[in-house]
């Protein structure tokens, strides 16, 4: 848990000293499950591109429909596109939170939840043992519940459509240029770090019941942290 919230200290943390050395372009994307039907979970992913600055970010958020047998993005809608700046006033005064500049019109969530019929709902705190990241996922008393490679098709099922919406520049002029965000790399499972979150959520359908997980991953370079979910049987924890 301490590599994940030192990964997203290091995102989101400004440090508003004279001369501090500018930081290395960081990326986050972190899911939060607000919503879900019987086929269907809902989450807002919260995008982050620092543009390597203490001061200044893009971020985006979007309500993404995952479906719960597979875990395949099936669309997604995006809420707001804003530009968060942190000097302000002509003596660069700091504040945070910072002044918002909106990049484009959003959907209204409240009005896709509603349409698609889908119940609020959120992860809370899992009264039972944790499954562990060790080569997969591991439970205290009934072992591998999940191998890496199902952890990485769940990772990229969910957060590679929403990739692919987001090019990765060439060059660092490129990136600097177009004033988009960079987004993740995920063609290298093998390098991940992951963490799974205390929380949870329970899923009861007529023919199965399940449990929703949430995963936290980096890479060994720390240049980007990203967070998904995964759904398994609920009998793994009885």
């Amino acid at each position: 848990m301490m590599r994940y919230f030192f990964c997203l200290l290091t995102m989101i943390l400004v440090l508003p000293l004279p001369g501090y050395a500018t930081p290395d372009r960081l990326f986050d994307s972190t899911d939060r499950l607000v919503a879900a039907t019987q086929t269907h979970l809902y989450v807002v992913r919260d995008m982050r591109d620092n543009q390597g600055s203490h001061y200044t970010a893009l971020v985006d958020q979007h309500l993404v429909e995952i479906e719960i047998d597979g875990l395949a993005e099936s669309r997604s809608w995006l809420l707001r596109s804003m530009l968060i700046e942190q000097l302000v006033g002509d003596g660069a005064d700091f504040v945070s939170p910072g002044v918002i500049t909106d990049r484009a019109e959003g959907a209204d969530i409240y009005g896709v939840l509603r349409s698609v019929g889908a119940a609020p709902m959120r992860l809370y705190p899992q009264a039972e043992a944790p499954l562990v990241f060790e080569s997969g996922l591991t439970h205290p008393t009934k072992g591998k519940v999940a191998s890496v490679q199902d952890i990485a098709k769940a990772a990229r099922a969910q957060l590679e459509p929403m990739a692919k919406r987001y090019p990765q520049a060439k060059t660092e002029e490129e990136y600097i240029a177009a004033d988009k965000m960079e987004v993740y790399d995920l063609s290298k499972p093998e390098t991940w770090q992951c963490e799974v979150l205390a929380k949870a959520a329970t899923i009861f359908r007529p023919e199965d019941k399940l449990r929703v997980i949430s995963l936290a991953c980096d890479d060994d370079y720390l240049t980007g942290m990203f967070t998904f979910h995964m759904v398994l049987p609920a009998e793994i924890w009885d």
